[in-house]
Parts: structure tokens; C-alpha cells; sequence
């Protein structure tokens, strides 16, 4: 029987490019607040860099943006393989990208995963959108 990963940590990014030699790049970081121009406002893509721990097995994971109203923007699914024998204390990732992505309104949005048969969310990151006209 599979065991779910445990989620480590996620970041907001522009952009996720794999490198060689197993290195990955993260373009353009994100804090907690992302400020566009104006709104409505549109990112070209906005990426997540998951990091998982453990597990084995197949795993079916959702993902999904949310806006302030709980409204779905954006989602997706994937497939996470993590190989029978792996260690406990093994990691591996998980990059995601969306785009593009219009934002209507400021507030509050949210990213989730959610595992396959699973309620509550795998991993979830809370991040405000604001708008600021001296942004450029």
C-alpha cells in the first residue's frame, strides 16, 4: 500500500527552469504579497516549487488557485511516482505552473494540493494580491 508524502515547504515564483546537473532555477520569488499595476491584472505564469518528504507509492494529487471569494481561477492534476524503496527521509520535487493567470480582485488568494480520497489540503499557501500602480 502507498503512504502519502509530508509536504516541507512551497514557494511562489514567476518561473521554475531545470537546469543540468539536477539543479533547478527559481525566477522571480514572491513574498506574501504579489502587487500588480491594476486589476483586473494578468501574470504570463505564476509557478509553485513544492517540496515533498517520504512516501511511496503513486500518489494522484489536485491542484488548484483560489481567489478571495473561494472561486476557482486555475487547476490542474498530476501524478506523483515515488519509488517503493524510498527513504523516509528522502525529498523530491514538485514544480507547477500555471499561466496565465488573471487576477480580478485584491485579497487574499490561495494555492492548494490536495491528495487523491484526501478532505483537507496536502499543502496549502495563503498569499495577498494588491494592486499598486508604482509597480513596474
Amino acid at each position: 500500500m502507498s503512504k502519502a508524502p509530508a509536504h516541507v515547504w512551497t514557494v511562489m515564483c514567476d518561473d521554475i527552469r531545470e537546469e543540468k546537473y539536477n539543479k533547478v532555477s527559481l525566477m522571480g520569488l514572491y513574498g506574501p504579497d504579489l502587487f500588480l499595476r491594476g486589476l483586473p491584472g494578468a501574470l504570463p505564469k505564476l509557478a509553485f516549487f513544492v517540496i515533498v518528504q517520504g512516501g511511496n507509492g503513486n500518489q494522484k494529487l489536485s491542484f488548484s488557485l483560489v481567489d478571495p471569494d473561494g472561486a476557482l481561477m486555475v487547476g490542474g492534476e498530476a501524478e506523483l511516482s515515488i519509488p517503493e524503496d524510498a527513504k523516509e527521509d528522502q525529498r523530491g520535487n514538485l514544480p507547477i505552473i500555471f499561466g496565465p493567470v488573471v487576477f480580478r480582485r485584491e485579497g487574499p488568494h490561495r494555492f492548494e494540493m490536495r491528495l487523491e480520497g484526501e478532505e483537507r489540503p496536502f499543502s496549502s499557501l495563503v498569499f495577498n494580491v494588491a494592486a499598486n500602480p508604482n509597480v513596474f
